[in-house]
């Protein structure tokens, strides 16, 4: 079910835009004081503080980045919706989303701090911004949607090289404990879309 009209995307992308331009992230860095408010940590999904699901999901780290998570956003979620449609886009994202918060979360983040991970310890309390999560979703849906099985294997090959890359230079390079977070859970995102799209080609 191809769409031409797509009100998700343009939703995503003028929530975007407000959440930047209330933080200041469209032209600099999220201060800690956003960060503290907005953003969710594993640590917050044990203890309860379930809003923040919600809360990390619109802002960005702002900068550069803020302009990078838009455009990418705006094409995942595009990609998906007109392929799919809106409900399904909108499914997926969601999913993907929730998936790679609560995947990373109890099954590496909070383990590894239960069994006295120094990493561990910094991973659960480090709190994270954005909804990259649920656009890898969408990604990884609209990719697996393609008519040419030829560009299906195409794409999804350097996704995978891509995703693989970057969690292995986070790890290699000891990079900043909210880039570990999104660099563990953009694969599961991205293969919680092509499941979604399995599913839907199964009925």
């Amino acid at each position: 079910m191809q769409s031409r009209v797509l009100p998700f995307t343009l939703l995503f992308a003028g929530l975007v835009l407000g959440c930047g331009l209330l933080t200041g992230t469209w032209r600099a860095p999220i201060s800690p004081d956003w960060l503290d408010r907005l953003g969710m940590a594993p640590m917050d999904l044990r203890r309860g503080a379930w809003w923040r699901i919600v809360t990390c999901l619109l802002p960005t780290h702002g900068g550069a980045v803020f302009w990078g998570s838009l455009g990418i956003g705006c094409w995942s979620n595009g990609l998906a919706e007109r392929r799919f449609g809106t409900r399904v886009a909108v499914e997926t994202f969601v999913l993907a989303h929730l998936a790679s918060l609560f995947l990373v979360s109890f099954l590496v983040v909070l383990p590894m701090d239960w069994m006295g991970s120094a990493l561990g310890e910094s991973l659960a309390l480090a709190r994270d911004v954005g909804g990259s999560g649920g656009y890898y979703g969408c990604l990884g849906l609209g990719i697996a949607g393609l008519r040419s099985p030829h560009r299906r294997r195409c794409w999804h090959t350097l996704m995978l090289l891509i995703l693989a890359g970057r969690l292995v230079g986070s790890l290699w390079l000891e990079a900043e404990h909210a880039t570990l977070h999104g660099d563990l859970a953009h694969p599961i995102a991205y293969a919680t879309g092509v499941l979604m799209a399995r599913l839907r080609f199964s009925r």
